[in-house]
């Protein structure tokens, strides 16, 4: 028979936050690599050698000017911003290139060690000099991790099959065939290019005419290989992040799984899946060769969304990457999916955890005690009440502060989606909310589990083990939050609950200029 310890729960609830408030250094706190006032227009390259995950980014300065950025860390959460400068005589737009590390030489610019090398897109005009401009492909490369880059002397590279404009670029090496492979996107076509040297670039094959629905612009690739946890059949993941058409409105990243022999990939279905069903993931990146470092699949997106910007809202510019994320590849669900979770690392920076034994609640559990953010809440749900009809209709949790400010995470039972709403945007019809992001899923895994993540300028809500996440943008007036757990016209179980303060970590941005 099921029990309630209601008195014992909120008890325990406010004992975990009157703990000592963790204080934060200058504003500058968080989870989430950040930029600050400085915009991030995108993450170009994730890479690890040297015993450190190199992250190469392009921002823009106060003064409007597209730079290169380089920040490096050893556990992905506290990164150090280090100094970069192009030697080249070229404009080339850093965002849309693609960096690898040439662990072997096979392009032997490297004089002293192995080195760095990125192909990006210029611009320059054509020789009739009127206002039409062309584009090529530049090299540049380094041999101090990313600190100097030069530009490579012997000229630009020549491809056939070569579409303008140029939307993004993006490398690969495949391990089983000895090859790099080179994407570049132009428009819905995404041309495929070998090479063995990183220089000379073949053209063998191109995707985008076989798939199903396009919608908005494609913007941004990734490519690599992923295991399938049940079979470990090795798939290839192609990201295609577009600027619009996402399942919340705006922009997202959508993915394709396939096979890939060397020369083309052939995707599993003609229909592409989202990665993040909320309304700011955007952008996104993985861990290059991550397999050859024995890493997991580590993903950083861009916690941002276009629609933002063509409502002319200026302040909720792009300036932070996503929490870094695991992912797994999984065909438990409905067809191959992409599972992604916090990574480990975080577990390292948490403090007084606090754990709960099985509960059972109807109602609100509203705690008086507020607490600093970043933190993480961990629940696991006991999903069989549904076979008594008595589980509840809603169930989820509250965030709130002095200053009116309120967001709402959670499970709709009878509409089988999770959610996270701001109720201040009011509609009466709750899927017209503008506020209302949300992943249809019926839940037959059982429990059902919640991971949320809430930090200065965002929250993010992961469950059922990583298939479902949604990253929303969102910026608290305070730094303290009050916590309500709530359920409406029933009652849950919570089979295990823990809550822990995430100890917030300098980052670097304040260097920049």
């Amino acid at each position: 028979m099921k029990y309630i310890q209601r008195v014992g729960f909120l008890f325990l609830m406010i004992t975990i936050f009157a703990c000592d408030r963790m204080q934060n250094g200058e504003g500058k706190s968080g989870i989430h690599f950040s930029t600050g006032e400085i915009v991030l227009d995108e993450p170009v390259s994730l890479l690890f050698f040297d015993n450190s995950y190199h992250l190469y980014y392009e921002f823009t300065t106060n003064q409007k000017i597209r730079k290169l950025g380089h920040a490096k860390s050893s556990d992905l959460l506290n990164w150090k911003t280090l100094p970069t400068k192009i030697n080249s005589g070229e404009e080339h737009t850093v965002g849309k290139g693609s960096i690898v590390y040439d662990i072997n030489n096979s392009s032997g610019l490297g004089m002293k060690i192995a080195p760095l090398v990125g192909i990006f897109p210029i611009q320059f005009d054509n020789e009739l000099g009127n206002e039409n401009q062309e584009q090529a492909l530049q090299i540049l490369f380094s041999e101090d991790a990313g600190s100097n880059w030069i530009e490579y002397a012997d000229g630009l590279i020549k491809l056939d099959n070569f579409y303008s404009p140029i939307s993004n670029i993006k490398i690969s090496w495949d391990e089983k065939n000895q090859k790099w492979v080179m994407l570049i996107l132009s428009g819905y076509d995404i041309s495929f290019y070998l090479s063995d040297d990183l220089i000379n670039w073949e053209f063998v094959s191109s995707f985008g005419n076989e798939v199903f629905a396009k919608t908005g612009e494609w913007t941004k690739l990734d490519f690599f290989p992923l295991e399938v946890k049940e079979t470990n059949e090795t798939k290839w993941i192609l990201f295609v992040s577009g600027d619009s058409g996402s399942p919340n409105q705006g922009s997202g990243i959508q993915y394709f799984t396939g096979d890939f022999d060397g020369y083309v990939f052939k995707a599993d279905r003609d229909k592409p899946k989202w990665l993040d069903n909320g309304s700011d993931n955007y952008l996104g990146i993985v861990l290059s060769d991550y397999l050859l470092n024995v890493k997991d699949a580590v993903f950083l997106g861009s916690i941002c969304n276009l629609k933002y910007r063509r409502q002319g809202d200026t302040e909720n510019s792009a300036n932070e990457l996503t929490v870094p994320r695991t992912l797994n590849l999984s065909n438990s669900y409905n067809g191959l999916s992409i599972l992604s979770k916090p990574v480990d690392e975080l577990a390292a920076i948490e403090s007084d955890k606090k754990q709960l034994k099985e509960t059972q609640f109807s109602g609100e559990l509203k705690i008086k005690e507020t607490f600093d953010i970043p933190f993480e809440i961990n629940l696991l749900v006991d999903g069989d009440d549904r076979l008594y009809l008595d589980m509840a209709k809603v169930f989820g949790i509250k965030f709130s502060n002095n200053a009116g400010e309120q967001l709402v995470i959670g499970y709709h039972n009878q509409r089988a989606n999770f959610f996270i709403l701001d109720p201040t945007k009011n509609s009466e019809d709750i899927q017209e909310l503008k506020g209302f992001d949300y992943a249809p899923y019926v839940s037959n895994k059982q429990p059902i589990d919640l991971k949320i993540i809430v930090d200065k300028n965002s929250i993010e809500l992961f469950a059922l083990d990583g298939l479902i996440s949604l990253t929303r943008k969102y910026s608290f007036e305070e730094s303290q939050l009050e916590v309500t757990l709530y359920t409406e016209e029933g009652n849950i179980t919570i089979k295990e609950a823990s809550i822990s303060l995430l100890n917030g970590v300098l980052q670097g941005y304040a260097v920049l200029n």
